[in-house]
């Protein structure tokens, strides 16, 4: 919080590995928008039950495909929590990434249903952007964007940018 407080900033994101595994997280959050008053972000990879994270936090929620090799780690009951100020994404790393996120949101998420902000982001080096960009045209899947990873094209892989 003294860091943010010090940059004279109005936003603040909290990630980094999985910051609902840090004992005070709620704590953070409920600090940052209550005495703070910043608009505040965090973003996960959904293991971790969200739904004592305050409402006026924008839950960032990644659920993680089969081409992650992270297993099966989204809780399902996490989006019974999120509203359409949050974000669902998914990082593609292949053709049968995107089908499963295609059918994780169809069977989540029907067509003209309420349902968080949707993003696609094609895996750095997996997936080419251009590739995801044309599946998810063809898809019909109007509801979905997609989302290039910025501080991948800018700095690749180094960590302190």
């Amino acid at each position: 919080m003294d860091t943010a407080k010090k940059a004279g900033v109005g936003y603040v994101c909290v990630t980094g590995g999985e910051p609902m595994l840090q004992e005070h997280i709620g704590e953070l959050l409920n600090a940052l928008i209550t005495e703070k008053k910043w608009t505040v972000s965090l973003e996960t990879n959904g293991s971790v039950s969200l739904k004592n994270v305050p409402g006026e936090v924008v839950k960032v929620v990644d659920v993680k495909l089969s081409g992650s090799g992270e297993g099966r780690s989204f809780l399902l009951e996490n989006l019974s929590v999120l509203n359409e100020k949050d974000e669902l994404k998914f990082v593609v790393t292949s053709e049968a990434d995107f089908h499963e996120a295609v059918a994780f949101i169809q069977q989540h998420y029907p067509t003209g249903s309420s349902h968080p902000y949707l993003t696609l982001s094609p895996a750095a080096e997996q997936m080419p952007p251009d590739r995801l960009a044309e599946l998810l045209m063809q898809s019909g899947l109007t509801e979905a964007r997609l989302q290039l990873q910025l501080h991948k094209i800018l700095w690749g892989d180094e960590r302190e940018k």
